[in-house]
């Protein structure tokens, strides 16, 4: 986005407080629950937040499974793009470093 986000302006919030009952729920109308990251263009600058999201079964971010990571680029000619890739475990621990 070309700009520079204080972590002080960004939401956060974890899944310490999703119970099985939420993810029965969630899955009873069609959604998993995923922890999101968003960031995102406004009319008053730049959003920025991560927190538990319903997302509908059918979507290509609810099909990420396990330790991997995923990221979805919404663009204007090509729609949405999903880059994913292992987030834990030997290799991806032994790239990172």
């Amino acid at each position: 986005f070309g700009t520079r986000i204080a972590a002080n302006d960004i939401y956060m919030e974890g899944i310490s407080n999703i119970t099985q009952a939420d993810i029965r729920a969630a899955g009873d109308l069609g959604y998993r629950i995923k922890l999101l990251g968003v960031a995102q263009r406004t009319e008053s600058g730049i959003e920025q937040r991560v927190h538990p999201t319903m997302v509908p079964t059918a979507s290509v971010i609810a099909q990420v499974h396990g330790v991997t990571n995923a990221v979805a680029i919404e663009t204007d000619i090509l729609g949405e793009l999903l880059l994913s890739g292992p987030g834990a475990g030997g290799n991806a621990t032994a790239s990172a470093v």
